[in-house]
């Protein structure tokens, strides 16, 4: 058995595996054997049936069963004598085996790039305090008792904050659009709809939330909306859109006071209370964070600190899942394949660059991983199993039945598990730097 391996790009190589005829006959006839030995042929005790016979009713298996052996011992040539670290098999030419001649099996790989590991100990990282102030804990109140708030109707024109039920039509030169604009309605026509009077976030028409403070119940008003130029939805984009806008309702929030019964509603003795499990709240979320603005920047920096090509293949997966998990946000909010097609280049081309750059860290983890040593423990996949239950509200018994048989999928969940750990092992090393926490 011989091999030759040829450069075809940077990260890919052609490697053909020769078998002799020998080599070939040799592996036939140790696979015969087999079938010889457990083979139950009406007439003949096991391991006495003659070769023709078996020839003649099982040769198709065999010849399976011999390509697939080749196959094995092709691959297992190529990890052994050719001195590669693949990292994707991207295609197989089967050899042919049907004659007495040499045969050659054609293996295309993708490798991985020669690259030396950066210097990742030492990088400087900032976060942001977790220190929580008397003003967080009072915003937070204030947030936990809006949650709560009863909506009474009221007879006056809308306050800012105040809950309004209103209609509208948007029209261009007298014309509707709610045809136009009919995977995102929002934009078009609504008969009953519910804004926040003032409210600066809206996510709709930020104009028609402006508009209506000050209008009371049966109250009409035409307001016009400029859509910028990169508008998400395109028939609008660069567009002065006129709204016939009418209020039917106006409702005034109103908040619960901090008394007894409030307290009892979510879970409290005391404002005192109530203001100590706010505290413990707030620093936990703001110290999850702080973690998570230490990880972004860290694969920020790696990214930047060494340049090499990625193999193709790897690429082009991943490309392939940014794209599917785009899509799939995208149509729960109303988004059609329509809407794709006509951005598909320019989709493809953003998504191509997003999974460049996540192969690129992929593998500078793994470098990392290798250098630290870090290996997935028993407890690293309980974890794991059990924040996944808990995401996917499940059982984690049915999630290891599912895992089980699907072992690529292990192997996936093992290899990020490494990743994560290996950028924990780059923040233990960095030299951090607080600053003051955002409002």
């Amino acid at each position: 058995m011989d091999i030759e391996i040829k450069e075809v790009t940077e990260t890919r190589r052609e490697v053909l595996v020769t078998f002799t005829a020998e080599d070939i006959a040799k592996e036939e006839k140790s696979i015969l054997g087999e079938f010889t030995r457990h083979a139950k042929i009406p007439g003949f005790r096991p391991g006495k049936a003659p070769e023709s016979l078996l020839r003649k009713r099982y040769g198709k298996d065999i010849q399976e069963e011999l390509k697939r052996k080749i196959l094995q011992a092709g691959y297992q040539k190529m990890e052994s004598d050719g001195d590669l670290k693949v990292l994707n098999l991207v295609e197989v030419d089967d050899p042919d085996l049907s004659g007495k001649e040499d045969a050659v099996m054609k293996l295309t790989v993708d490798i991985k790039p020669s690259f030396s590991t950066p210097e990742y100990k030492g990088l400087a990282l900032e976060r942001e305090s977790a220190e929580v102030s008397e003003e967080d804990i009072d915003q937070a109140i204030e947030m936990t008792r809006s949650q709560r708030a009863e909506f009474d109707k009221v007879e006056r024109p809308a306050e800012k904050g105040d809950y309004v039920r209103c209609s509208y039509d948007g029209k261009i030169d007298g014309e509707s659009i709610a045809e136009q604009v009919s995977d995102f309605p929002m934009y078009g026509t609504q008969k009953s709809t519910w804004e926040e009077a003032g409210a600066e976030d809206a996510p709709g028409i930020s104009e028609i939330a402006e508009a209506i403070v000050g209008m009371k119940d049966g109250e009409t008003k035409t307001v016009e909306a400029t859509f910028a130029d990169d508008h998400k939805v395109e028939f609008l984009q660069g567009k002065t859109v006129s709204y016939d806008l009418e209020v039917l309702e106006v409702r005034e929030r109103k908040l619960p006071e901090l008394n007894e019964e409030f307290f009892k509603a979510v879970n409290v003795e005391s404002l005192e209370q109530l203001r100590e499990q706010t505290t413990e709240s707030l620093k936990g979320q703001k110290e999850q964070a702080g973690q998570n603005q230490l990880r972004q920047q860290v694969t920020q920096k790696l990214a930047e600190l060494v340049d090499f090509p990625v193999p193709e293949s790897l690429v082009t997966a991943e490309t392939n899942q940014v794209l599917a998990n785009y899509m799939s946000r995208q149509m729960q909010q109303g988004a059609s394949e329509e809407d794709f097609e006509k951005n598909r280049e320019a989709l493809y081309a953003s998504a191509s660059e997003e999974a460049t750059r996540k192969v690129k860290l992929d593998l500078i983890l793994d470098d990392i991983a290798d250098v630290e040593k870090v290996e997935v423990t028993e407890e690293d996949m309980s974890n794991f199993l059990y924040s996944y239950a808990m995401q996917t509200r499940r059982s984690p018994d049915e999630i290891v039945k599912e895992l089980q048989k699907d072992r690529g999928r292990v192997m996936d969940i093992q290899r990020n598990i490494r990743r994560s750990k290996a950028v924990g092992k780059v923040i233990e090393s960095a030299e951090i730097a607080e600053t003051d926490p955002k409002s």
